[in-house]
């Protein structure tokens, strides 16, 4: 197969142009027009027969519910924070106990269906939680109440029932939250106070015996100094747990492969980096224990170092970048060391992400050992020099601190409990009603517009798709361009003939109208067109033409007859040979009886086969015919017959011109005989009818003769595969009365319709 076709093949299967697809569109306007239309239709029905319904929204402030009782939740500063998660209360609103207690604060009798039947029948009502939308806006406590009913009274009665319902549980719930919360507190405040009368008389009897009422400063520095420290060393000791777990995963994992935690430790730079780094953070430590005098106040660096002087602060970020680099310096080791580690026992790769994750622990655990072992031996001296102090101080700052806690915490215990008695002495309202609900009267179901809307698009794209489809499933040629395409440029289309409509006396003569009949008309024109391309274009000095189509009434005959009436009348001496020995029609196309001898009866007679030339009419004296004859249906030579090369020679002296009407190809294969012998071929297309498969077919056919190919014809074009010929048409035939064609055909089904009438006069069927 040639190339080229191949191409052009695949090229117009893969692919579509924008213009194509609108060409598509436009020509199934009226489908999709259609698909709009009942698409609406099934709309209109849908909204008429839907019942409307009406939604009415409730905005509620809810507060949560407090029913902690521990010491924790009672003493923290939340316990009356009320913007707090109310996903359980929301949970509450959907309850069948508080739908139920919703109903019955409403008169069901009084609400009816469009259709006049009660709410008070349950099948009516039907699923009362489907018609109820809980929201809450986010991060507030305001939560909306959504009812959505056929009946819009009931719709904003309900959801204001809702609420009301609602706020009723929750108030019994707070209730006894309330109640518990204050027993629990009536309980402890007596032993806080029993507590704290027992450490002020130990306190009292102690100054007595002693004489001694206040602490020093020295004593109460140095209390505040090993608590401080206690408190930074508690985390890094849990981090050195933490680190030595994750390490002990680490090896287990990796095997040998990594160095274990004394491995690292015995490194020698890593030793000197670890000294360097204790140094830096003692330093570090002390500013901010000599600046910490109050350390239960001290939530981070920043807040140690609001007391430090201008120097002092300056000193602090040096040391802190200092520690940072001595960070990265240990990394730069570790990582060393382990590298070194897996090369001496010759350990495969291991991932490297895994790797990052054990050098970070291995920093993290090298680096807080430091900094407890600053920390210890810090405090280790506070505690040194503290020991150095009488018992008698030592004894008074316990009885002092003891005092102080217990009674901040009595203190603590009574303000809770007079706040939570004063609230539940009060009316209990969990639930504030911001905006209650109000009777819509503008339905929100169904949404016409929307509806309508989306109709149009569905209704759009059924009509696109089905467009699509159809024009897949439509396997015919309905352009020129469609031709160019599959045949290519280098095979020029000579020209293209109108489909015309015929009148009831045109079918029963089953003749065709054409040049014959009248000489002025647009369709001589046409065909005198195709004749001129013969002569002066790309078939310039070609004299044999086998006319051939890929399928049956493809109007090669009639085309074959026409161009032929044209080059007499240009002067041309002209022969068409019907080589179609099994259906015979050019003379029935030219309007002539059946001639009883033809060129079989000659040629079984040894007669040679110019004997079977005869002449037409006085009109077209240069126009003769050479035709089979009756015997071609019944003789098995006919089916064969070709014409010789010796009379070729002889009928190419006498004409100008000789026109071979051959059948199909895909049907008589001896007509690849008669393309060896003639000049160039002349391809019928008949439009709407010929497939593009059955061209393409036709073609690797004659891939031998592609380059005697001379051109193709369109024949039976309407108004619809030409689109300038309707203004043509009518401009031209205000000058020239076309009395042979009273119109051309405009639509492409019904040039369908003409060729399945043209094929039962024929007697034959067709079914594509």
């Amino acid at each position: 197969m040639d190339l080229s076709l191949q191409d052009r093949e695949q090229e117009e299967t893969n692919e579509i142009s924008i213009t194509d697809l609108m060409k598509i569109f436009m020509r199934g306007k009226f489908l999709i027009l259609l698909c709009v239309i009942l698409s609406l239709t099934g709309a209109c029905l849908y909204v008429k027969k839907v019942v409307n319904e009406y939604q009415s929204t409730c905005t509620l402030l809810v507060d949560p519910i407090k029913q902690s009782s521990t010491i924790g939740t009672v003493l923290s500063s939340d316990f009356f924070d009320t913007n707090r998660d109310i996903t359980t209360e929301i949970q509450l609103i959907t309850n069948i106990t508080n739908l139920n207690a919703a109903l019955g604060r409403l008169d069901l009798s009084a609400y009816a269906t469009t259709d006049g039947r009660s709410y008070s029948e349950p099948e009516v009502l039907g699923n009362v939680r489907g018609k109820i939308t809980v929201q809450a806006l986010k991060d507030t406590n305001i939560v909306e109440i959504t009812v959505r009913d056929q009946n819009p009274a009931f719709a904003a009665d309900y959801a204001n029932a809702l609420a009301v319902s609602f706020n009723s549980m929750l108030s019994d719930f707070s209730k006894d939250s309330k109640q518990a919360q204050l027993e629990f507190l009536k309980k402890q405040i007596p032993t806080v106070e029993q507590q704290l009368q027992e450490a002020n008389e130990r306190l009292y009897d102690y100054r007595l015996e002693t004489g001694i009422d206040f602490l020093s400063n020295s004593t109460s520095s140095l209390v505040n100094h090993i608590s401080y420290l206690n408190v930074k060393k508690r985390p890094l000791v849990l981090q050195m747990q933490k680190s030595d777990t994750l390490l002990q995963e680490f090896h287990e994992r990796y095997g040998m492969a990594v160095p274990t935690l004394g491995g690292y430790t015995a490194d020698a730079q890593l030793g000197e980096i670890t000294e360097s780094y204790k140094k830096v953070f003692e330093e570090l430590i002390l500013y901010e224990v000599v600046s910490n005098n109050d350390f239960r106040n001290t939530t981070n660096l920043s807040v140690v170092n609001e007391g430090i002087n201008t120097t002092v602060t300056t000193r602090v970020s040096q040391l802190n970048s200092q520690l940072h680099e001595l960070k990265r310096s240990l990394g730069m080791r570790v990582i060393a060391v382990t590298e070194e580690s897996m090369v001496r026992k010759k350990a495969d790769r291991l991932d490297r992400n895994g790797l990052e994750e054990f050098f970070r622990i291995v920093v993290e655990r090298l680096t807080s050992a430091s900094e407890v072992q600053v920390i210890s031996q810090i405090i280790y001296s506070f505690e040194h020099e503290f020991n150095q102090l009488p018992l008698i101080q030592k004894e008074l700052s316990k009885l002092v601190s003891d005092v102080d806690s217990l009674e901040a915490i009595r203190k603590e215990l009574n303000s809770f409990s007079e706040q939570i008695t004063l609230t539940a002495a009060a009316e209990s309202r969990n639930v504030k009603i911001v905006s209650p609900a109000v009777i819509s009267r503008k339905p929100v179901s169904p949404d016409r517009k929307l509806i309508f809307a989306v109709s149009v698009l569905l209704g759009g794209a059924l009509g696109v798709l089905l467009s699509l489809l159809l024009h897949m499933m439509d396997t015919a040629i309905h352009t020129l361009e469609e031709i160019q395409g599959i045949t290519g440029p280098e095979i020029p289309i000579l020209g293209w003939i109108p489909l015309l409509k015929r009148s009831n006396e045109q079918w029963e003569e089953r003749g065709h109208p054409g040049v014959r009949n009248d000489h002025q008309s647009y369709l001589t024109e046409r065909y005198s067109q195709i004749a001129s391309n013969i002569v002066y274009g790309k078939n310039k000095g070609h004299a044999v033409f086998l006319i051939t189509s890929s399928g049956v009434n493809e109007q090669k005959s009639s085309a074959a007859v026409n161009i032929g009436i044209c080059l007499e009348k240009m002067s041309h001496r002209v022969l068409i040979i019907d080589s179609d020995t099994r259906f015979p029609s050019i003379e029935r196309t030219y309007g002539l009886e059946p001639s009883a001898c033809g060129y079989i009866s000659t040629a079984e007679q040894g007669l040679p086969f110019e004997r079977s030339i005869m002449t037409t009419s006085d009109d077209t004296p240069g126009l003769h015919m050479a035709v089979p004859g009756h015997r071609a249906m019944v003789s098995p030579f006919g089916h064969t017959w070709t014409i010789d090369a010796a009379s070729l020679q002889l009928i190419r002296s006498r004409y100008d011109y000789i026109l071979i009407d051959g059948p199909p190809i895909a049907f008589a294969a001896e007509q690849l005989r008669l393309a060896d012998q003639a000049d160039a071929l002349l391809v019928c297309v008949r439009m709407n009818i010929c497939g593009k498969q059955d061209l393409r077919r036709l073609l690797l056919q004659l891939d031998d003769h592609r380059s005697k190919i001379g051109g193709i014809i369109a024949t039976a074009c309407t108004k619809k595969n030409i689109f300038s010929y309707g203004y043509t048409y009518t401009t031209y035939s205000s000058y020239h009365a076309d009395l042979a064609a009273a119109e051309f055909v405009s639509s492409e089904r019904a040039a369908r319709r003409i060729f399945s009438k043209e094929m039962r006069a024929r007697g034959t069927s067709f079914r594509r």
